[in-house]
């Protein structure tokens, strides 16, 4: 669960939200390299989860015994679950991007992982309670939040100042296509990086 809430998903999410406007020139089987990045750590997630939760009905043979008042790990840790699995169910069922329903979807995708990832992190804190874990793994799992914090902070304010400089440099017209279309009134699409990226 560590390997898939603390590693994967963050990678995943972190990928999916921040780099859709890199590496724009470099499909591999017509797909962009971020999708393909995005589901490979999302995949991960979903299988280290289900794999997580198999070993831990089969260590525990059931349910656990312990309370949800004493300890809301488990209830927590099922609702993680859940959402977790049904993500890339959720994410078959996508229409495509000019659809009017994705920003529907879009949303919807959105909510469900970022809480099923809160959700598990959560739970793992309350985990460490059920082993009596040592202090360094709560400093340990404490810094790591702070830390995907922190770069989610920063790789916002960098998308703020490309998505700026992509606004004033779309102003400027080139009057031919030198590479492509011979009509300058239906120029190719260049896939270009966002700046800064």
């Amino acid at each position: 669960m560590i390997g898939a809430w603390v590693c994967a998903a963050s990678c995943g999410i972190m990928v999916a939200r921040y780099y859709k406007k890199t590496w724009l020139q470099h499909k591999s089987c017509g797909i962009d390299q971020w999708f393909h990045l995005h589901r490979f750590f999302m995949g991960l997630t979903w299988g280290l989860t289900v794999a997580g939760f198999v070993l831990i009905a089969y260590y525990l043979r059931g349910w656990t015994e312990i309370r949800p008042q004493d300890n809301p790990h488990a209830i927590i840790g099922i609702v993680s679950v859940g959402l977790c699995f049904i993500q890339p169910f959720m994410a078959l069922c996508r229409c495509s991007p000019t659809h009017k329903n994705r920003p529907i979807f879009n949303w919807f995708h959105w909510f469900v992982g970022n809480s099923a990832q809160i959700l598990g992190l959560t739970s793992i804190f309350f985990g460490l309670q059920l082993f009596g874990s040592p202090t360094w793994t709560w400093f340990i799992l404490i810094v790591f939040i702070a830390f995907h914090c922190v770069v989610h902070l920063i790789l916002s304010v960098g998308q703020c100042v490309s998505d700026s400089k992509a606004d004033t440099s779309n102003n400027v017209f080139p009057m031919k296509e030198m590479n492509g279309s011979r009509n300058p009134l239906h120029p190719v699409d260049k896939r270009m990086d966002a700046p800064k990226t």
